[in-house]
């Protein structure tokens, strides 16, 4: 240094160095337990330390039972306890944000204040009114997931708003990945069929949800959160003077201003695609806490095999998915800006899906840990559409997921009661009412509305007419079919639109979707998601369709679902939109067909079952429903496509038992008409006669019924209860007639692919119902002398699964 100056020693030359500095040491991590912050981000400091790391003045991991100093103590008998409540000094950063305990005054019992620190109770600035118009925030939740790394699952991305569910239910906030969702409990699914979200009309208004919920009435309804409205400067100086006079909080009755539902929801957005990508690289350890991005080479391989996992759910799901474009699917999950439009619950209960169907106990499958491992990618999608519906995301797409999770349920996995499927499916129901789906093309002068109280006859050319004298009803069953005037089309188009022949790329990813209706080329992007709805709509109808099916065969009520009644559905028939507007045979193409005679069968069960509906009107609306059912059977004969074949004539399944419903419900209703008993008793000849046939060759294989080379039993564990509805139902139009032997013969036809099933998908449901179903054909083939079915042969050969 220069003369007559001093330099100041460095801290290097003040103290010498005994080992490692303090900057050098390694800093303590938090336990991976630690809940998220009030913002929904990870901490950096501990939430409650352990009471002997904080006498002891050290940092503390938090971590339980024991933190990190306390086990590598000496003395191990000595527990590690924590206090229930943070307790720190000073005042809350946010008033009211946690509870500590107040100790006594020195007088008179007032709280112990302490110097050069203000408290909340006098008149400070913090307890006057925010300009800006925030709100406290709260505390955070300690959510958990067993699937996830780390406690954090999708559903605490979203931080706690206060705001509940659709019609929400009195339901509380506990930990664990099944938050929300205890089966038979209806908590998962709050949003029941009967709750108030008022009544479907034919404008595209969409219906309050809950305040301030608002929906965009366009093609596409999204809901959007209005903000609260800012304070004005009248108001804040009103709070100001208010305060001075002694009033803490300003007004004497202070204005909650709702906490807006975007933050939380945009944060989900932006962290879900890690937390998925996190369930297919569990071997990381997430250093920098979590969530966190992966490393580039984990990234790409997790993002390789969610894709692989999605491949799969295309080649080998049923059409039942044929809602989805999968082109446009792809290329929002590839595009991040796509990608934070989708719905966490969506990727997740498709991948939950996807892993289900490779689980099979077949040679192929993963078993019993795939089925385990599906049912957590099951829990985590649940949750995250719990979230959704909290911070108030609803559109199009969680709509699909709660699809997709009703789909899940339906099927033969190891947790299936008939609470679950209950559940799942008035969600789905409650959901599409609350969007308005069901009426996207409520303006469309294409689309057929149907009256209500009335059975769904689509106008034909020339219109069919209304019976109402039982007389002239009986004529018309005598009368021989009409045929199509000169100027309807005779020809079937039905090939020419299908996806196969459309979209020949697409195939390659859905082998099975080839007969179904394809997309056209010229499509928009608002085109391609319209077309989305109206599929979504029809495939929640053929699920509801099949769910009333068997559980009207063995005798179980059904709630109240709006897709039962047609009257609520103003949807173009699949494929309708691939016609130029003016044609006439646009409403009876294969898919059309198919989805009238699902409409005739869930209006059938509606029917029944409206208390408001007369005697009469009731007789009306099964015999225009009978004479519907002979106009859709003689149209479905006129397809020379083969694509009926690929859906296994389902269609004329639901044609059969919808008549065999009328029957009795006529026989019942008006007792003096004449129904043609004989032209019955051949229907059902033909039904049982079909369904011998099939079973017997669906053992050796499901492609010489389809005719789809990669079409296979094992993968469809959904035909579980359809092959028990089936037998359950025949077993009763034995015991109505005795006669017909047939019926007991088709059963123990199916008994073998029903057991097949069974052997490849372990469910004790499953087992327990088909024990009584079997009790049930023993008894009845004893009684007409007939040999019980015996139990299939559990071989491996058996079990193969090639079938």
């Amino acid at each position: 240094p220069a003369a007559g100056t001093s330099a100041r020693p460095t801290a290097n030359e003040r103290r010498p160095s005994y080992g490692k500095s303090r900057r050098d040491k390694p800093r303590l991590g938090l336990a991976p337990d630690q809940p998220l912050t009030t913002q929904g981000k990870p901490r950096c400091r501990v939430y409650v330390a352990c009471v002997q790391c904080r006498s002891r003045k050290i940092r503390c991991d938090g971590a339980k039972p024991a933190c990190h100093n306390c086990g590598r103590r000496t003395d191990q008998g000595s527990p590690c306890t924590y206090d229930t409540e943070p307790k720190r000094r000073g005042p809350d950063k946010t008033p009211g944000a946690r509870q500590r305990s107040m100790t006594a005054g020195k007088e008179e019992g007032e709280p112990k204040k302490r110097s050069r620190r203000r408290t909340v109770d006098g008149p400070s600035p913090a307890s006057s009114a925010d300009p800006k118009g925030k709100a406290p925030a709260q505390d955070p939740l300690p959510l958990t997931a067993r699937s996830l790394p780390s406690p954090v699952s999708l559903r605490a991305l979203s931080s706690p708003t206060g705001v509940r569910p659709i019609a929400a239910a009195s339901q509380g906030s506990t930990s664990g990945s099944h938050e929300g969702y205890a089966p038979g409990s209806g908590g998962a699914h709050s949003l029941a069929p009967g709750s108030n979200m008022g009544t479907a009309s034919t404008s595209m208004q969409p219906m309050p949800v809950s305040q301030p919920h608002v929906i965009e009435s366009v093609a596409y309804p999204q809901v959007r959160t209005p903000l609260p409205s800012p304070c004005t400067a009248a108001q804040l100086s009103l709070d100001a003077s208010l305060m001075q006079q002694g009033h803490p909080y300003g007004h004497r009755q202070p204005v909650k201003l709702e906490i807006p539902a975007e933050p939380s929801s945009r944060y989900a957005r932006e962290t879900w695609w890690d937390v998925v990508l996190s369930l297919y690289s569990a071997s990381y350890e997430y250093p920098n806490g979590y969530p966190a991005p992966l490393p580039p080479g984990m990234r790409a391989t997790a993002t390789q095999l969610v894709h692989a996992d999605l491949h799969v759910l295309f080649r080998y799901s049923s059409y039942w998915l044929s809602f989805l474009n999968i082109p446009r699917l792809l290329r929002r999950l590839r595009d991040p800006e796509g990608r934070a439009s989708l719905q966490p619950s969506f990727v997740l209960g498709a991948l939950a899906l996807a892993t289900f169907l490779q689980s099979s106990d077949s040679e192929q499958g993963k078993g019993a840990a795939g089925r385990e491992r599906a049912l957590r990618l099951k829990d985590e999608a649940q949750g995250a559409l719990q979230a959704s519906l909290a911070s108030r995301w609803i559109d199009d797409n969680l709509v699909q997921a709660a699809w997709i999770l009703a789909f899940f349920e339906i099927c033969a996995h190891p947790l299936h009661t008939t609470e679950r499927v209950r559940s799942a499916v008035s969600m789905l129901d409650s959901l599409i009412r609350c969007l308005n789906l069901a009426l996207v093309d409520a303006d469309d002068p294409r689309v057929t509305i149907f009256t209500p109280h009335s059975a769904p006859v689509v106008s034909s050319c020339p219109p069919q007419q209304r019976h109402r004298d039982p007389a002239e009803f009986f004529t018309a069953q005598q009368a021989p079919p009409i045929p199509l005037s000169s100027n309807v089309q005779t020809t079937c188009w039905c090939a020419s639109y299908t996806l196969g022949h459309m979209s020949p790329d697409t195939i390659e990813l859905a082998p099975l979707w080839s007969h179904t209706a394809g997309w056209l080329a010229d499509w928009t992007e608002g085109d391609i998601r319209k077309e989305e709805c109206r599929r979504l709509i029809w495939s929640s109808v053929i699920l509801i369709a099949g769910y009333a099916s068997y559980n009207t065969a063995i005798g179980k009520s059904l709630p109240e679902l709006s897709l039962m009644d047609p009257a609520s559905i103003a949807v173009l028939f699949p494929g309708e939109s691939l016609f130029p507007p003016g044609t006439h045979h646009s409403k009876d193409t294969v898919w059309a067909l198919y989805m009238r005679s699902l409409l005739t069968w869930n209006s059938c069960v509606y029917m029944r079952n409206d208390a408001s509906m007369s005697d009469a009107d009731k007789a009306q609306y099964a015999m225009d429903s009978w004479l519907e059912i002979d106009t859709i059977e003689v149209a479905l004969s006129r397809h020379t496509c083969n694509i009926e074949r690929t859906f296994m004539f389902v269609s004329r399944d639901y044609l059969f038992i919808s008549r065999l419903y009328l029957y009795y419900e006529l026989q019942r209703l008006v007792p003096h008409i004449q129904l043609n008993a004989q032209h019955l008793r051949q229907k059902a000849d033909e039904w049982l006669t079909h369904h011998d046939s099939m079973a017997r060759r669906t053992m050796y294989g499901l492609h010489t019924i389809t005719g789809q080379p990669t079409s296979s039993l094992s993968g469809r564990p959904f035909y579980v209860f359809w092959f028990m509805g089936q037998i359950s139902r025949m077993i009763a139009l034995w015991s109505s007639d005795h006669t017909l032997l047939i019926a007991l013969q088709a059963c123990k036809s199916l008994f073998a692919p029903l057991e097949y099933l069974i052997a490849l998908w372990p469910c004790q449901e499953t087992h327990r119902r088909c024990d009584q179903l079997r009790e049930r054909l023993v008894a009845a083939c004893q009684l007409v002398s007939i040999s019980p079915p015996e139990p299939a042969p559990l071989t491996a050969r058996f079990l193969s699964g090639t079938i």
